[in-house]
């Protein structure tokens, strides 16, 4: 006799075709958020300069991801469609460790957003834009830690991983620059490029880490 749940239950969606769904979401939605913030930062705003106008991109990469976390978390089954999740239930199981961490890409994406719209390049005052900077990178590290308490044996090696990889990366290509400045053949790179390369490696260091533990794959 045929269950009738089974019935009723449509078939889950190939991997591969939710990766697809998945990463034109993504273009889709970090290209509207880049079209906003260069419409405003060249309307609105004034005109920023490149090294800001890259702070900014970097920027919107952590605030869509981080409201697409929060999306799925708010919306469970839509959210199992487009995160590599293999259901809602998994979604629903980790709701308390996936809420810190899109709280923190949220806060880490606001505060470099600050730093790209601050004085004298942007219209956010120096005062402002600092104290926003450091509330905002306070609550990215408060639910880091937060969050790492509930991590398993695997993402807590995932995540020292992708620590050691950050760094390694920073020394490369932060100290490749620098050192290229100091031998003056290229222009030293600002503070804003120091702190732009520190959010973009982190991001990088973070997907390699996970490829290398094939949490990447689809699901």
């Amino acid at each position: 006799m045929i269950d009738r749940e089974l019935v009723r239950t449509p078939p889950a969606p190939h991997p591969w075709r939710k990766l697809a769904i998945s990463m034109a979401a993504g273009a889709v939605s970090g290209g509207l958020g880049s079209f906003v913030f260069l419409t405003v930062a060249d309307g609105a705003v004034g005109t920023l300069d490149r090294s800001a106008q890259i702070a900014g991109l970097v920027a919107v990469i952590y605030l869509v991801t981080g409201l697409a976390m929060g999306l799925g978390l708010i919306l469970p089954a839509l959210g199992s469609r487009f995160l590599n999740v293999e259901d809602a239930e998994e979604l629903r199981e980790q709701r308390a460790q996936l809420t810190y961490a899109a709280i923190g890409m949220i806060a880490g994406g606001l505060a470099l957003m600050l730093a790209a719209f601050a004085a004298p390049g942007g219209v956010v005052s120096a005062s402002v834009a600092l104290i926003g900077f450091v509330l905002a990178l306070a609550i990215a590290v408060a639910v880091s830690r937060a969050g790492s308490r509930r991590q398993d044996e695997l993402i807590r090696s995932v995540s020292t991983e992708a620590s050691a990889i950050a760094f390694y990366l920073l020394a490369l290509v932060g100290g490749g620059w620098s050192m290229l400045a100091h031998l003056a053949y290229v222009s030293g790179p600002r503070p804003i490029d120091w702190l732009t390369m520190i959010w973009a490696l982190a991001l990088v260091a973070a997907f390699v880490a996970c490829g290398k533990r094939g949490l990447l794959k689809p699901r």
